[in-house]
Order: structure tokens, then C-alpha cells, then sequence
């Protein structure tokens, strides 16, 4: 599975039998949200080979339609999409009312300074993991399962 069609992001977990990996939560619905095709489509790769079920969008529109057609357990979003950024998107789906309760949010960035992270969170994220991201520190979250908390941005 190492073939030369893989990249290292996924090459780094194509062949990983640990009893970790073991213990993820399968067929569980990921939606990845990222204007970087490359990045959307590498993670979902990855979260696939582990066997979970994934979806990509690649703006903050197109995720909310694919949202209401795929029901996600867990979405993965970039912060920084064009148009609706990641932070109104995470709003929106909170918002929705179709998604499986609790809906994992994890926010990915190129900042993890205090006030980003912070950010994240008021805008209703879980978790917010900074770029470039590691496959474990992603399947760890994933791990959780449905211990994710369902978790409600403070009202203003």
C-alpha cells in the first residue's frame, strides 16, 4: 500500500497496524473542508484507509450542501476558506439542526496562537489543530468517538 501513488502525508499511516489505530471508532462520516484540493483530498484518503466514510467540500457553501446530504459525525475545516470562512461555516453548521448530535468540529489554521484558539472555540470548534497538521494528532481526535462533547458556542 506504500506504492509510489501515495503521499507521505498518507504513506505515514497506509501501513500502520498499531493497537491504536485498532481502537478508531469505524464507519463514522468525516467531512473535510478545504479550498486546498490536495490537502482535502489527501486527508480523506487517509481517514478512508481507516475505514471511515469522508466527504470533501472545498468552500464554506458547498460543505453546507454536502452537509445536509452526508449528515457528518465529525466535519474537518479550514479557517481560512474563501467566501464564508471557517468560522461562520462552523456557526452555520451548529446552527443547521440536521447534523447527528454531537457534531465533532475540528478547525484546522496556520495560527495556534491564544487568540485563534480562542477564536475556534467561540465560533463553536472542538478542537483546532494547527497546519501542517499530523495524521495522528487527527486520527486521535477521531478517536474520541462519540465522547466528543456537544458543544454549544457561548451566546454573546
Amino acid at each position: 500500500m506504500s506504492g509510489p501513488f501515495l503521499n507521505p502525508f498518507l504513506r505515514y499511516f497506509a501501513n500502520d497496524r498499531s493497537p491504536d489505530a485498532d481502537k478508531l471508532p469505524q464507519r463514522r462520516r468525516v467531512l473535510i473542508v478545504d479550498d486546498n484540493q490536495d490537502a482535502a483530498d489527501s486527508l480523506a484518503m487517509l481517514l478512508s484507509l481507516h475505514g471511515f466514510d469522508t466527504s470533501v467540500a472545498y468552500d464554506g457553501n458547498g460543505a453546507l450542501t454536502t452537509a445536509a446530504r452526508f449528515r457528518p459525525h465529525v466535519a474537518v475545516v479550514d479557517i481560512g476558506l474563501p467566501g464564508m470562512d471557517g468560522h461562520e461555516l462552523a456557526r452555520a453548521l451548529r446552527s443547521g439542526g440536521s447534523q447527528p448530535t454531537p457534531l465533532l468540529l475540528i478547525a484546522l489554521s496556520g495560527y495556534g496562537g491564544d487568540v485563534e484558539r480562542q477564536r475556534s472555540h467561540a465560533s463553536g470548534f472542538d478542537a483546532h489543530l494547527v497546519k501542517p497538521v499530523e495524521p495522528a494528532d487527527v486520527l486521535a481526535l477521531l478517536a474520541l468517538g462519540n465522547a466528543a462533547p456537544d458543544h454549544r458556542p457561548p451566546s454573546s
